[in-house]
């Protein structure tokens, strides 16, 4: 997206010059990102258009940041898959990209962000809490911050350069993490969920998903464009969930002997919550019956079960095996006394 912008000069000096006299404006003291865009505001900006309109200059400056999530293309909205097993838990991680030919800085970004059910899909998903991630755009203190007080399907998140107010330089093609979010959905949750943000409005900055450039004046939307399902939104990218692999107990997407291991391991335990550690048949507790769910789904090629044990003669093997260091003892034992 092009702006219009101050560009360099005597002019960024003067206002890097009074974000250092307002750095207590700054100062991450639960302090929403509203208050940040309305103290930039108050930065003589009008007075500076003015005066490029009576000179007839009117620099145009190119930026391009895309929010994504998981190192996905950013140009496109990501698309992530996850495999529901009785309840799912995953974090994203959401980041910066710099898709321009020049390097950008950035000073600030707020990110408003909203789940929204699509056609076809069932239960809910919702994000859980918030943390600041590795290779964070700004560092671990103070880190963002965010409204997110428990379950919901939106939230508002903001970080800023308070401490030295120098800002994160983005190469042409670098990434940058933002935030790292926890989802969780719900143990019937199926189908696609679409991650969107509100389309921005320069006029209200505050209730956007945008970013502020050192030495810039206005709050620039990110150049996500992807239509949403709802008018007036973005889509950021979808969250795909699918259905358990029935008999796959250790999540990977395959039904063999590692599952099998896991049902061993696993039996006569407690399932919580149902359907959740090899629990195949969903009855809140690891059985026999989950034995016969990963037999009769066991996919993977040039492998069967004819070498597995049935679970009724489990009990004897495991007996059998722990009587032969004693069955030995009786054999030495009997050929002592015979002597």
């Amino acid at each position: 997206m092009c702006i219009f912008g101050p560009g360099t000069g005597p002019m960024k000096d003067d206002r890097s010059s009074r974000f250092r006299q307002d750095n207590n404006h700054f100062r991450r003291t639960a302090q929403p990102f509203s208050s940040f865009l309305i103290t930039i505001m108050m930065l003589p900006r009008l007075t500076i258009l003015v005066s490029w309109i009576a000179i007839g200059i009117s620099p145009l400056v190119c930026k391009g940041l895309y929010l994504g999530a998981n190192d996905e293309n950013a140009a496109a909205p990501f698309a992530l898959n996850y495999v529901q097993n009785g309840g799912l838990t995953f974090n994203i991680v959401f980041q910066s990209y710099n898709e321009s030919v020049t390097t950008v800085t950035v000073l600030a970004w707020q990110a408003v962000l909203q789940i929204q059910p699509l056609a076809g899909s069932q239960g809910t998903l919702v994000f859980q809490s918030t943390t600041t991630p590795a290779n964070s755009m700004f560092g671990s203190v103070p880190g963002p911050l965010a409204d997110l007080t428990g379950p919901s399907d939106h939230f508002s998140a903001s970080d800023t350069d308070t401490l030295s107010f120098t800002g994160t330089a983005l190469a042409p093609s670098e990434s940058r993490n933002m935030l790292e979010v926890t989802l969780s959905a719900s143990s019937d949750a199926r189908g696609s969920f679409e991650i969107m943000t509100p389309v921005f409005d320069p006029m209200t900055p505050d209730v956007g998903t945008a970013w502020l450039e050192v030495g810039g004046s206005e709050p620039q939307a990110f150049e996500n464009a992807a239509p949403s399902s709802v008018a007036g939104y973005v889509r950021l990218g979808t969250i795909e969930i699918g259905g358990a692999v029935l008999g796959d107990y250790t999540g990977d997407g395959l039904v063999n002997g590692s599952d099998y291991t896991k049902w061993r391991q696993d039996f006569g335990s407690s399932a919580l919550p149902a359907g959740s550690s090899a629990d195949g048949n969903q009855n809140g507790i690891v059985d026999a019956a989950d034995y016969v769910v990963w037999r009769e789904h066991r996919t993977v090629a040039g492998q069967t079960t004819a070498n597995i044990p049935e679970p009724g003669t489990l009990i004897p093997l495991v007996v059998l095996v722990m009587l032969l260091p004693r069955v030995k003892s009786f054999r030495v034992n009997v050929g002592a006394v015979g002597e």
